[in-house]
């Protein structure tokens, strides 16, 4: 019995070790024995026993490793054949003839050479170039699946202008360098730039390649020039820094996408030609994109849409070629940056809508040197009548706050102006104040045939006039000042009310109304009547008399003929000694220009100060800051001889209570 099972056990381990040695066998390294055709045994050496000896046959995919060795060559001859452990050695060569079809993949550290209209394909495998060199010449790559050319340390991939490489590079790591003996050379498949480390993918100087598919250029990746770059594809993700001259020019309906898939990655580009007809989007994955080109990007053909994206141009760059059919789109909520400096020099914002062409043109001569963000939308918004306007508004912001000398030129066509926009040499370019239809208006000369500009005649100067600040333009009320001033003062127990309009569109007239500072009830005192229309400055008085002592505010419910009404800001006024009280008086005169008296009391005698912000909510002024005493107003005076025009907050705080007042500067 146990000799039967001993004897089952030998046979079993026979029979194991010849299964073993048949998986050996189908498993065998080849290696090159000298130079020679790859389908000539003679080519050939094979691992056995411990030893290489002389092949029969060459070698497939079916056999192990197959080794070009350093100093050889090996031709591939035959018409088809797969080889999946291919490793061509430093000082190596594979090359082809007669056409071969082959399927191949492995690791190039020499030279791996497909011409005379050979065609390769790594399927879904990977052919690796390490410290290698893939020439294409006249021949064709495929891949397919997760197949790709994948490049790592110091490589080389050229194409010539014949050559189809259809296959996906993978620039893992290290620097590739893509080269052609041909003066153009395309690439068909996707490209991926710093894969798993930091890349560089470098274009051969003089030389132009069109990538067809995506580019995806990670945070880590360089695409180098002095070759250039013609993107032909859909998608050019560029999350890392592009130095290469890119041109983005398709052939066909394809609108190709500037996109940026990581969160708050700027990206980097040099130059930039947009030359598709279609036209060229910048878009993103996560979050709205920004994206800098640090040279010149040339507007040849066809829009770039930025979409909520913001566009920069580095402060040595510059932008060229922009007309009424190939500028930057803007009517998104992304904005295009560009450096204003301070030397006399004219920088245009070549901007606009999906259908119009609106560039804005900004001079800081004098001021301080600074970038500058600007979109432009359709919009007729806040303004008094919207026949009378030209149907953009741009919207302007500055880097740093103050500092500005600007003058501004703003273009538009016929097809934007309001139905009674006329006549069109008395436009003026406004700032709107933020507030119902308040407009801070310029000097301003109209110039063109068509298009037309307008520009303005002084310089934009102060705080707080390029902070998310929009400007439009329109016709003198259209683009109304409500008011120019208006004032309270003390005539013995009576109230002198003194107002000023720069222009009147349609105005019926004024009801004064008037309510003590202890009340929130307002009561019609009077009614003023207006000048209708107007653009001659028309000053206003009444006297509200036989006022018992106390403080009252003041404030005018402008009418206009159709009925529309609008409230003014309001004014204050002591017709008597001051309570034991906590007040912030209303500032005198509100609007003001350039300064304005502020008064306050207290309760008791006390630590107080009264300081005024800007509406950003920065201080601007500290006008008291001590003991207080009470009993009687505390004057102040607030001087904003070096301010823009806008709305300022006077802040009284006092025992931990606090009272605010707005004030208005109209310059």
């Amino acid at each position: 019995m146990k000799e039967s099972m001993i004897a089952r056990v030998l046979f079993f381990l026979v029979l194991a070790t010849l299964i073993l040695q048949s998986i050996v066998i189908s498993q065998t390294d080849y290696r090159s024995k000298g130079t020679g055709t790859w389908g000539v045994a003679a080519t050939w050496q094979i691992y056995s026993g411990g030893s290489w000896i002389d092949a029969s046959t060459y070698p497939t995919s079916a056999d192990g490793v197959i080794t070009i060795r350093n100093g050889h060559t090996v031709t591939i001859d035959t018409p088809s054949i797969s080889i999946d452990q291919l490793v061509v050695e430093t000082g190596a060569t594979l090359t082809t003839i007669n056409w071969p079809t082959f399927a191949v993949a492995g690791t190039i550290n020499g030279t791996l050479s497909i011409g005379n209209a050979a065609t390769a394909s790594t399927g879904a495998n990977t052919l690796y170039v390490n410290n290698g060199t893939l020439i294409v010449n006249n021949g064709a790559v495929f891949g397919s699946g997760s197949g790709s050319v994948t490049t790592d340390n110091s490589s080389t991939i050229s194409i010539d202008g014949t050559a189809n490489f259809f296959a996906t590079l993978i620039v893992n790591t290290g620097t590739t360098n893509l080269t052609s003996a041909s003066s153009t050379a395309a690439l068909s498949g996707e490209v991926y730039v710093a894969e798993s480390g930091t890349a560089s993918l470098v274009l051969q100087s003089g030389k132009d390649f069109t990538f067809k598919a995506n580019i995806i250029n990670r945070p880590s990746g360089t695409i180098a020039g002095p070759g250039t770059l013609t993107f032909a594809g859909n998608d050019f993700y560029n999350n890392g820094t592009v130095n290469a001259d890119v041109k983005f020019n398709t052939s066909d309906a394809t609108v190709p996408e500037i996109r940026v898939s990581v969160a708050d990655v700027s990206a980097s580009w040099n130059n930039v030609e947009i030359d598709d007809a279609d036209g060229v989007v910048v878009n993103y994955v996560a979050i709205p994109t920004k994206v800098t080109i640090g040279g010149t990007l040339t507007l040849t053909n066809g829009k770039l849409t930025l979409g909520s994206n913001t566009l920069t141009i580095g402060s040595s760059g510059s932008i060229s070629g922009a007309s009424s059919s190939c500028y930057i789109v803007t009517d998104g909520s992304g904005y295009l940056v560009r450096n204003v400096p301070t030397t006399d020099i004219n920088v245009t914002f070549p901007v606009g809508t999906a259908t119009t062409y609106n560039p804005l043109t900004l001079n800081n001569k004098g001021g301080t040197a600074d970038n500058y963000s600007v979109r432009v939308a359709n919009s007729t918004a806040n303004v008094f009548d919207a026949t009378k306007v030209v149907g953009d508004q741009w919207t302007i912001n500055e880097a740093v706050d103050g500092g500005s000398n600007i003058t501004l030129t703003a273009q538009w066509n016929v097809g934007e102006e309001g139905a009674s926009f006329a006549p069109r040499t008395s436009a003026q370019l406004g700032r709107y104040l933020g507030s119902g239809t308040l407009w801070n208006t310029f000097g301003t000369t109209v110039s063109g045939s068509g298009p037309y500009t307008a520009h303005t005649t002084s310089s934009i100067t102060g705080t707080g006039v390029f902070v998310n600040s929009v400007y439009g333009i329109g016709l003198p009320g259209a683009l109304p000042v409500e008011l120019a001033s208006f004032t309270a003062t003390t005539n013995q127990l009576g109230a002198l009310l003194q107002w000023t309009t720069a222009t009147e569109v349609n105005n019926h007239g004024f009801e004064v109304e008037r309510r003590t500072i202890a009340t929130h009830t307002w009561t019609t005192i009077a009614f003023i009547p207006g000048a209708g229309t107007s653009n001659a400055q028309k000053e206003y008085t009444y006297t509200d008399q036989n006022l018992a002592p106390g403080v009252y505010v003041y404030r005018l419910k402008q009418i206009d003929n159709s009925g529309v009404f609008k409230y003014s800001g309001s004014v204050q006024v002591d017709a008597g000694v001051a309570l034991k009280s906590f007040q912030l008086l209303s500032n005198y005169p509100n609007p003001f220009n350039p300064t304005t008296e502020i008064r306050f009391s207290v309760p008791e005698n006390g630590y107080a100060s009264l300081k005024v912000y800007n509406i950003l909510g920065q201080e601007v002024a500290t006008l008291f800051e001590g003991i207080a005493q009470a009993g009687h107003y505390i004057p102040a005076t607030f001087d904003a001889s070096r301010l823009a025009s806008g709305v300022f907050f006077s802040r009284l705080q006092y025992n931990g209570k606090s009272l605010v007042q707005r004030m208005l500067l109209t310059k």
